[in-house]
């Protein structure tokens, strides 16, 4: 019982869905050989398949450092949960026949409060982040002492009645405790050093895109301009000729068709000078020029200036590049494909982004859009919008509507300028 809640805890706290593909891996890998191995009576071996066994699938499962520090807890949990159960159940209970069905009840209770409390808490521990060798050491050194915690507790019962064993216990689970406290300090400043530097090095990046999308579009007005003597003298002959009728023929099905998207797209780089959070800027000049190499007209608006948004950088970053992408690869099925994006300071201390584009109405349902992995890109293809449900889980004043009006799929979110919960 204790390791199958122990499974449960671990699926909850780190936010991984039981599927009956990962319930499978767990029997096969895990619950099965712990059960060959316990008949076998091999208490140490046992204990440190389970917790190594138990790492490894769990990382797998979740992609996160925080793996550890998870399983420390929830064993740490059990072990509380456990001694709560048995001197609740000793001192209070004194019909024997119902010592089971209390001492079960009480853990389970216990366990769950402990697992919820904690996942509240710990919740802003859980990207991806490469660690230092002396983490990874400190991490080894925890799992080493998880793996005898497990054993005592699995293996060594401890009477209610004995106070100096139970003492004894409450110590060595202290201690534990302040070892996971650590640990979870150190994740958290690895954390916070990976994610400046990401920070930097994106908006070095951004930086970069914006640059070369502003050198790309002054080279084609450059080039016009240096094209402009030419294009006069090949207008001579209509002038001539008072020739005017031939004259705007010629102009608007050459001249102005050659250069109206030269002209379309400085207007719309110029319209990011509004926007002063250069990571963006650079994000969305980089996507205008995607939709202007296949073809799909893009238009930004952005009619104040807006000088920062209260919102992580790199999530704000990511949430509006899939939106972004989401939006013109939509627009590549159809054959004229706009993409609207606007940011708009509302004046009630929010900032409203929104990513509109044409759509197909009759290929898409509005009810199926927020179901886990949906997309109407294809099966196994929309993980996109389920990595911007996950980000925005993290601001708790964020709101995000999704509508179809009139062969447009439109997108908006709302960010409030203060009063914004973030977890990093």
């Amino acid at each position: 019982m204790e390791v199958a809640t122990l499974f449960l805890g671990l699926f909850y706290t780190l936010n991984v869905k039981p599927t009956l593909n990962r319930t499978f891996i767990c029997i096969v890998f895990v619950f099965l050989p712990l059960l060959i191995l316990f008949q076998l009576g091999t208490k140490w071996i046992f204990t440190i398949f389970l917790i190594l066994s138990t790492l490894a699938i769990f990382n797998f499962f979740s992609k996160s450092i925080r793996s550890i520090l998870d399983l420390s807890f929830l064993v740490l949990g059990s072990n509380l949960s456990e001694d709560s159960a048995q001197r609740l159940t000793y001192f209070f209970i004194s019909n024997e026949q119902y010592h089971l069905y209390y001492y079960t009840s009480i853990y389970l209770v216990a366990f769950s409060l402990l697992a919820f409390l904690y996942k509240k808490l710990i919740s802003n521990i859980n990207p991806i982040t490469p660690l230092p060798f002396k983490v990874r050491l400190y991490i080894l050194f925890i799992s080493i002492f998880t793996i005898i915690v497990v054993y005592l507790n699995t293996f060594i019962r401890v009477d209610p009645s004995e106070t100096i064993a139970f003492r004894i216990n409450v110590a060595l689970e202290t201690g534990y405790l302040f070892m996971m406290a650590i640990l979870a300090r150190i994740l958290y400043q690895s954390i916070k050093k990976h994610r400046e530097f990401q920070q930097m090095t994106k908006e070095q990046e951004q930086q970069l895109n914006y640059m070369n999308s502003l050198e790309k579009v002054n080279k084609e007005m450059r080039k016009f301009q240096h094209d402009y003597a030419n294009i006069l003298l090949t207008m001579r002959g209509y002038l001539e000729n008072e020739d005017l009728e031939g004259l705007k023929n010629y102009f608007q099905s050459h001249i102005l068709k050659a250069e109206k998207e030269t002209l379309i797209k400085n207007e719309v780089l110029s319209n990011l000078d509004n926007l002063k959070i250069v990571e963006l800027k650079g994000l969305l000049a980089t996507k205008l020029m995607r939709a202007d190499q296949i073809g799909i007209k893009m238009n930004i608006e952005i009619p104040e200036v807006i000088e920062a948004i209260d919102m992580d950088i790199i999530d704000l970053t990511r949430i509006i590049g899939i939106l972004t992408d989401n939006a013109i690869e939509a627009c590549t099925k159809l054959e004229e494909g706009e993409v609207h994006i606007a940011f708009i300071n509302t004046h009630q201390n929010s900032i409203l982004i929104g990513i509109d584009n044409t759509v197909d109405e009759s290929s898409i349902n509005i009810t199926d859009i927020n179901k886990e992995n949906f997309s109407t890109k294809g099966d196994g293809r929309g993980i996109g919008l389920s990595n911007v449900r996950d980000l925005l889980k993290g601001y708790n004043n964020v709101k995000m509507s999704t509508q179809i009006e009139n062969g447009w799929f439109m997108q908006e979110i709302e960010i409030p300028n203060s009063q914004l919960t973030l977890h990093v």
